[in-house]
């Protein structure tokens, strides 16, 4: 998938940033998970924005009413 710091040529979000802008946004169970317990995935499609699935593990419970998945989007 991609290196933990560093974004590949194709890519515009590294996983240390979609998590952090996760916990900044979400807060709740995403606060409490690692960049290796992130699941992100890059949903292709579209001309000028990158469209990611941000996941919780399956092993990770809800603290409130945040969602498990998310979609981050990021434009150029």
């Amino acid at each position: 998938m991609w290196s933990r710091k560093s974004a590949t040529p194709l890519e515009k979000v590294t996983p240390d940033q979609a998590l952090e802008w996760c916990q900044n946004f979400l807060r709740g169970a995403w606060s409490t998970i690692s960049v290796e317990q992130l699941r992100l995935e890059r949903v292709s499609g579209g001309l000028s924005n990158y469209l990611y699935c941000c996941s919780l593990p399956d092993d990770i419970e809800t603290q409130g009413n945040e969602p498990r998945k998310v979609f981050l989007r990021y434009s150029i």
